[in-house]
């Protein structure tokens, strides 16, 4: 006898298509967690791609083949194994996806450590960062020059933290201006941006309905008709521009 949990498991996945995302004409099926965190929203646009569903695709089973360590024995369909290409196929997924690794884009619940981009992989450490000639330093030290004395201090940076050099022999307002993009590219690079808002939450699911109706190939008409009443003109050419806002995101998020 099927338990019910397993029933109640293959009604969910009946849901999905073979890509594992929802059916597009069920509109409660793209009502996501509100405390998804952007690497989360970035795979869910990212895995929807065709090029990264056709890179894994191309090197998983080689992957599996040569039971690489990382993988610990996971096969391709299960969450957290990861797909390597040859070197150069690899250099171009940095480059395309910003991922070392290409999980399986079936598979949307993947662990937290597994959608994470490679670049916020390999920059955990808190540097200290020279506003003006982009020097940068590694957790430790920071300088403090002046024009009696030049000594360096060793101070403690939490997690998420970083410490910024401010020259007082050169104007403040473009360092504050260095400063300040310094400070929003690593909060974003580390993923400790300020929680998505609902409406961006709401945004970020009709842009991912709009591409799973088009990748399910409904008519312009058809998509235009479930969207939000908040984009008054509901007409083909008002979902032509929604779709293309959802493409770019799809390969910039």
């Amino acid at each position: 006898m099927v338990s019910d949990s397993k029933n109640d498991l293959e009604t969910e996945h009946s849901k999905l298509n073979e890509w594992g995302v929802p059916n597009w004409q069920d509109e409660k099926a793209y009502r996501f967690p509100s405390d998804w965190t952007r690497n989360r929203w970035r795979w869910e646009f990212y895995r929807r791609r065709n090029d990264l569903r056709e890179y894994f695709d191309r090197w998983a089973d080689k992957t599996y083949e040569e039971n690489l360590e990382c993988n610990e024995g996971r096969r391709p369909h299960d969450p957290g194994f990861f797909a390597y290409g040859n070197i150069e196929a690899s250099q171009v997924a940095l480059k395309e996806f910003g991922y070392s690794g290409i999980p399986n884009p079936r598979v949307g619940d993947q662990s937290v450590g597994s959608i994470r981009p490679f670049l916020e992989l390999t920059k955990q450490q808190v540097r200290i960062v020279s506003s003006l000639d982009n020097e940068t330093r590694y957790q430790g030290m920071l300088e403090d020059t002046t024009k009696q004395a030049r000594r360096e201090h060793e101070i403690l940076l939490g997690p998420y933290e970083v410490a910024l050099r401010f020259d007082l022999d050169q104007h403040i307002e473009p360092q504050i201006k260095r400063a300040r993009q310094v400070l929003a590219k690593r909060q974003k690079l580390l993923d400790r941006t300020p929680k998505i808002s609902r409406f961006h939450t709401k945004l970020h699911s009709n842009y991912l309905r709009v591409i799973d109706a088009d990748d399910d190939g409904a008519t312009l008409s058809e998509i235009a008709a479930f969207l939000p009443k908040s984009y008054g003109n509901r007409s083909p050419k008002t979902a032509d521009n929604v779709l293309n806002q959802a493409r770019e995101m799809q390969f910039s998020f």
